[in-house]
């Protein structure tokens, strides 16, 4: 397996400074690659972004999410359409990046929707990533679905429903993308979610119950590693634990981060690492 870090657990913005300061903490600890969150594709100066990595020898991945006014999952057909050319920006943002992968929330806001998503809505994601996947296929990468709880979005909250979306869709350039932060909030039963996945799993945010160190929560990392191996997945994990004081007072709102999950960032990385290296050491 090959285990990242989110660049949100170093730094709460990617000013030249906190890029490198990120990718020099990722390669000093060990960590295979590093996540970059793509807000604004416009803004993220990927080509910079990637020659900083290369020059450091670190792999990036590429992950999103999407925002009220740029929402696939809105009834607002401009509103979707808006969402759907975002994530097609961030297509090309994550090609230039050189990353092999565009993760995250592709589908909708993170914020508190009021109402469900309608089957209408399920039927114009489903056109639009169709367009989405083939414009991934000729950049030359994935595009993934990553369900969260219903907090943050009415539209996907389970594993199944990204299944629904990417069967539906039929293309090999869609894959699952898990959350156990999400995942023990909004499955039955971890294992079976897994299991019932496996042929479109391909990336996965590595989260505690309570979004702070690994091992300190309720999840069960043992029962899920020994999920991940009978489903043969081995591909990528990425560390998300997040600190109010380091990403900022805006996206830790967005969060909900009202408490301090740690003291020191580089001691609650290393730990993740181990603790990470060593889930996967004890069922293969």
């Amino acid at each position: 397996m090959q285990f990242g870090i989110h660049s949100l657990v170093w730094v709460g913005d990617w000013s030249p400074k906190n890029r490198d300061f990120a990718m020099a903490r990722t390669r000093e600890q060990g960590w295979d690659h590093l996540e970059v969150v793509i807000f604004d594709p416009a803004t993220l100066e990927a080509d910079a972004t990637r020659r900083a990595a290369e020059r450091v020898g670190l792999p990036l991945v590429a992950g999103m999410t999407l925002n009220p006014d740029a929402d696939l999952s809105s009834p607002d057909p401009e509103i979707a359409r808006r969402g759907e050319q975002l994530v097609a920006d961030a297509i090309v943002a994550a090609r230039d990046l050189g990353s092999p992968i565009l993760g995250g929330m592709t589908y909708s806001a993170l914020h508190r929707y009021q109402r469900p998503a309608g089957r209408e809505v399920f039927a114009r994601a489903v056109e639009a990533y169709g367009r989405l996947a083939e414009r991934a296929e000729a950049a030359g990468i994935r595009l993934g679905i990553e369900p969260v709880n219903r907090y943050e979005s009415s539209f996907v909250n389970t594993l199944g429903q990204a299944v629904e979306i990417i069967e539906a869709v039929g293309s090999k350039s869609l894959f699952v993308q898990m959350d156990t932060y999400h995942m023990n909030i909004e499955e039955t039963n971890v294992a079976s979610a897994v299991a019932a996945a496996a042929p479109h799993l391909g990336y996965a945010h590595i989260g505690e119950s309570n979004r702070g160190r690994l091992g300190a929560g309720n999840f069960d990392f043992p029962g899920f590693f020994r999920a991940l191996k009978a489903a043969g997945y081995d591909g990528r994990l990425t560390l998300e634990s997040f600190s109010p004081a380091i990403v900022g007072e805006e996206i830790a709102g967005v969060l909900a981060l009202w408490r301090q999950p740690w003291e020191d960032v580089k001691e609650n990385a290393r730990h993740a690492l181990a603790f990470l290296r060593q889930q996967a050491a004890a069922v293969h």
